[in-house]
């Protein structure tokens, strides 16, 4: 089977639903502690986009573990708490470089770069969660 129709198959169209679904909950998450932070406290945007983001991951993480990839059999937690910090990692960069660039290069509201870098981050965290950090048996042995 070729890699496309794995990707996009049906097997993945529940698991990217509820990835979606955790998702827009660590988006709200998200958007409420951010605008709480730049309204009220008027925090720099670039801190408070750090502490809106470490209180989404920890949102994002568990959510997808318990609810997400609830039915597969997971690699050890360790393991995937490794690699979840290293997608933390990309996915922050990629929301903080558009960010920045919208901001300082264009003059728009940081809210506009957050809300642009959320396609990309999208993408980047279901497949990086789907194939290495919550990978299953059965993702692995599909031809």
């Amino acid at each position: 089977m070729k890699a496309g129709l794995i990707l996009f198959g049906e097997y993945h169209v529940r698991p990217f639903l509820r990835f979606v679904a955790v998702g827009g909950l660590a988006t709200i998450v998200y958007f409420v502690s951010l605008s709480l932070q730049i309204e009220f406290a008027r925090v720099d945007y670039r801190v408070a986009i750090s502490i809106a983001y470490a209180f989404s991951v920890a949102v994002n993480f568990f959510a997808n573990k318990l609810f997400t990839f609830q039915g597969e059999q997971l690699l050890a937690p360790v393991g995937q708490a490794f690699r979840y910090a290293v997608l933390v990692v990309l996915n922050y960069i990629i929301t903080l470089g558009i960010t920045a660039l919208v901001v300082e290069c264009l003059g728009f509201a940081a809210y506009i770069g957050v809300a642009l870098s959320i396609p990309v981050t999208l993408v980047t965290g279901y497949l990086v969660s789907q194939f290495w950090i919550f990978k299953s048996r059965k993702t692995t042995n599909v031809q």
